[in-house]
C-alpha cells in the first residue's frame, strides 16, 4: 500500500519550486559611500543602454539571474525592483541578456549599475 502525501506537504513543495523560478538579483555596492534612500517598489528607473546624459554617481553594481522561464522583461522588471529598494535613479545597462545553458537548464542573466543623478534633491525633485 502506498503512503499518501498530506495536501499541506503537496502544497508547500509546490509553492517553494514556483518561488525559485522568480529571477534573483545580486547587489555589489561600490563602496565609494554613495547610496540614497529607498524609494517604493514600484517607483519609475530609467534604464540606459549606451549614455546616460545627466551627471550621475555609480552606487552598486547590480547582476540578475533567471533560468528558461525567464525572458528578457522578466530579469529587468526584477533589476527595476531592485533598484527602486536601493533608492536608485536610473540602471545603466551593462550586460544585456547573456544566455548560457549547462546540462540542459538554460541560465539567463543581465547586468548593470545603480545610479543617483547629481541634479536631483533628496526628496527625488526635478532637475534644477
Amino acid at each position: 500500500m502506498a503512503a499518501k502525501v498530506p495536501a499541506l506537504v503537496v502544497m508547500l513543495l509546490a509553492a517553494t519550486a514556483l518561488a525559485g523560478c522568480a529571477p534573483w538579483v545580486t547587489v555589489m555596492p561600490s563602496g565609494t559611500g554613495v547610496g540614497a534612500a529607498p524609494k517604493v517598489r514600484d517607483c519609475r528607473i530609467d534604464f540606459f543602454r549606451t549614455k546616460v546624459e545627466r551627471p550621475y554617481e555609480e552606487f552598486a553594481a547590480l547582476r540578475v539571474a533567471g533560468s528558461t522561464w525567464d525572458g528578457p522583461e522578466d530579469l529587468q522588471e526584477a533589476m527595476r525592483t531592485k533598484a527602486c529598494e536601493l533608492g536608485a535613479d536610473a540602471v545603466f545597462v551593462t550586460q544585456e541578456f547573456l544566455e548560457t545553458e549547462t546540462a540542459g537548464v538554460v541560465h539567463r542573466t543581465m547586468n548593470g549599475v545603480a545610479i543617483r543623478y547629481r541634479d536631483v534633491g533628496p526628496a527625488n525633485a526635478p532637475p534644477r
